[in-house]
């Protein structure tokens, strides 16, 4: 057709499928620890995410993207609202972007080096030398200046893929580690004109990689209590409030069981007396590292903690609250 996003849409299709049966097979098993999971995602998505990406991966494509994000919510067990930076955040994951621009680079090296007699070569030198025409060639000599890499637009005296290689890898994770990180920055909401949902996330996520509590077994529920606390979509007021024709301001959006606090994160896990007893294992490991800080220290001290058994302490007093919250409704329903 014609159509280098018509490909790409295509491509992502069939990507989608290949997921789906990686899904199933997660279920039929009754779940994958991370490695596993990544190294089938490795072998039976991303070969189909990156075919023929060395022609139309030049630029970002949502559709491709989406393929991603969706092996990672499902992973992580969030939803759709949850947001893209946080669950590429923890999982940490090489985006697609990147492979895309590696197998774009990949291609260039190959036709760089190739013998001048060849026609593909002479249509890449074409491409090359003519100025006057926003090419394949000139989007990737542009693209290579921007990362600082114009030793790439030499064409006589090209390098080789194995010596671009590593240094290509380095330069686009940097890109993507500063585009993550203005993102979780920011205060206003990507969409729409509510604000950031990472207002607790950036407390203690400082670097773009896979998260401890990621690579444990912890149980599916268990992870998931964990992730949406962590990516700002738990299902308590401070989010739901944000839904529905009857859309709360912050400060009303209460808790059922306080009168007049605010029910975030901070509230469920450290506030709320109606999960004291719940809590309680946890505040035995934290009570002397929390003592006399900040909120934010709190947080970041908790979400932050690289050590085991805070960790699994941590994700089931988590999913402990969401299940008696969930009962609580259930039964003034």
């Amino acid at each position: 057709h014609l159509d280098i996003g018509f490909m790409a849409k295509e491509i992502a299709k069939s990507a989608h499928r290949a997921l789906g049966l990686l899904i199933a097979k997660v279920k039929s098993y009754g779940g994958m620890p991370f490695n596993i999971y990544t190294r089938l995602y490795d072998s039976l998505v991303l070969p189909i995410i990156t075919y023929g990406a060395a022609i139309w991966g030049q630029s970002e494509r949502s559709c491709v993207n989406a393929v991603h994000n969706r092996a990672c919510r499902f992973f992580l067990g969030v939803g759709k609202r949850t947001p893209n930076a946080a669950v590429q955040g923890d999982m940490g994951w090489t985006t697609p972007w990147c492979h895309q621009w590696m197998c774009v680079t990949k291609m260039w090296c190959r036709l760089s080096s190739m013998d001048d007699r060849r026609i593909h070569k002479r249509v890449f030198s074409w491409g090359c030398y003519n100025k006057n025409t926003k090419n394949w060639a000139h989007r990737s000599t542009t693209f290579f200046s921007k990362l600082n890499m114009q030793e790439l637009n030499d064409l006589v005296n090209p390098l080789p893929w194995r010596e671009v290689q590593g240094r290509m890898g380095r330069a686009l994770q940097d890109s993507v580690n500063s585009k993550w990180q203005q993102t979780i920055e920011r205060d206003e909401a990507v969409r729409g004109d509510g604000h950031n949902k990472l207002r607790v996330y950036r407390t203690f996520k400082q670097s773009f990689g896979t998260e401890k509590y990621v690579t444990l077994s912890l149980s599916r529920n268990h992870r998931r209590a964990l992730a949406m606390f962590r990516c700002g979509v738990a299902p308590i007021r401070i989010e739901t409030g944000r839904y529905g024709p009857n859309r709360l301001p912050v400060n009303e959006r209460k808790c059922f069981f306080c009168d007049n606090a605010i029910e975030d994160e901070y509230h469920v896990i450290f506030e709320c007396r109606e999960y004291d007893e719940d809590r309680k294992p946890l505040m035995d490991l934290v009570h002397f590292q929390t003592m006399d800080l900040s909120i934010q220290e709190k947080m970041r001290q908790l979400f932050g903690s690289q050590d085991d058994l805070m960790i699994r302490t941590l994700a089931k007093t988590l999913w402990n609250c969401l299940q008696k919250r969930k009962v609580f409704f259930l039964a003034i329903m």
